[in-house]
């Protein structure tokens, strides 16, 4: 999740310039804030059944960064 951060500000612009109104982009923000707390969750049960860490790590990184 390196930088992601740092282009959230950038994305809110981005959206603005393809016509998503300020309501929809508060809904993305807040469906991928709720996605980053539940997938890292998911994962965590699914790999205490696993046993199967670094795989579903990356995993976990790779839904977290594109829920968006």
């Amino acid at each position: 999740m390196t930088g992601y951060g740092v282009l959230l500000p950038y994305a809110a612009i981005h959206m603005k310039s393809l016509g998503i109104s300020v309501e929809e982009t508060g809904a993305i923000y807040s469906v991928n804030g709720v996605l980053s707390v539940l997938i890292p969750i998911c994962t965590g049960m699914i790999a205490d059944k696993l046993g199967n860490f670094k795989v579903l790590g990356l995993l976990k990184d790779n839904f977290s960064n594109n829920s968006f």
